[in-house]
């Protein structure tokens, strides 16, 4: 079974990421993963995507880092406050992703998750300040579907619950807590500057299946990913988004 074309569409706020924890696969396949989902990474997708499960998946743990260019060049610098007014306009980014004890089947699934973000804006090359997005959260994912009109249409229904340690501020390059993580690379006193707080948003998802012609078989899916939103007040939010996927699938050989 070939993938030939898939199509994908996310309404979201765009200074907001969309979603809780995303998935390699799908930012590979240009975030195309509404339509094809199948594996532990659906829930932050599309919740329909259980009834695409084949086999009964197991994962004790998975785990993904992710640093930027930018990140590197600061850190291999001894003069930390000519490297950030250099880096002005860019950004400085870190990403950890953790799966644990996930399993799907077509029918139910969950997934324990936890993640690390670092996300630094430079702004001003003289007096540089930095617009800071960072936080620690884990939570769990998990969801139930169904297939109706003779398993052309599934229906999915999941939810989140996530508790954030985080911050979103700016900070001047002189503040105690960008100095620590730039000359110490420790974080005790950005941690502390935190704000705690747990979220819990469901989402929906369907998927049509229509009739096979000349050897194509199209789907659509839609989806509605954290309802409502997921607010941590000042450690940043989650953005309700619609997603929209189409692919078309054939038998290759």
């Amino acid at each position: 079974m070939g993938v030939l074309w898939i199509f994908f569409i996310t309404v979201a706020h765009a200074s907001e990421p969309a979603f809780v924890r995303e998935s390699l696969r799908a930012r590979g396949m240009g975030n195309a993963f509404t339509a094809v989902a199948n594996d532990e990474m659906l829930f932050f997708y599309n919740p329909a995507g259980l009834r695409s499960v084949i086999y009964n998946i197991y994962e004790i743990v998975g785990f993904n880092f992710t640093i930027n260019e930018n990140t590197l060049s600061m850190g291999n610098s001894s003069n930390t406050n000519s490297t950030l007014g250099s880096l002005a306009g860019r950004k400085l980014y870190v990403e950890s992703n953790v799966g644990l004890l996930s399993h799907v089947n077509s029918r139910f699934g969950w997934s324990l998750f936890q993640n690390t973000l670092i996300d630094i804006q430079v702004r001003n090359p003289v007096f540089p300040y930095l617009e800071t997005r960072s936080f620690v959260q884990a939570g769990l994912a998990g969801g139930i579907a169904w297939s109706f009109l003779d398993y052309k249409l599934d229906v999915g229904l999941g939810a989140k619950l996530v508790q954030r340690a985080g911050i979103d501020t700016k900070f001047h390059v002189f503040d105690e807590a960008i100095i620590e993580i730039t000359e110490e690379n420790k974080y005790t006193k950005l941690a502390n500057k935190f704000e705690n707080k747990a979220a819990f948003a469901p989402d929906a998802g369907v998927i049509y299946h229509f009739d096979g012609v000349h050897n194509l078989y199209p789907k659509v899916a839609i989806s509605l990913q954290n309802i409502g939103g997921l607010d941590f007040n000042n450690a940043g939010k989650v953005p309700m988004t619609m997603n929209l996927g189409i692919s078309t699938e054939s038998e290759l050989g």
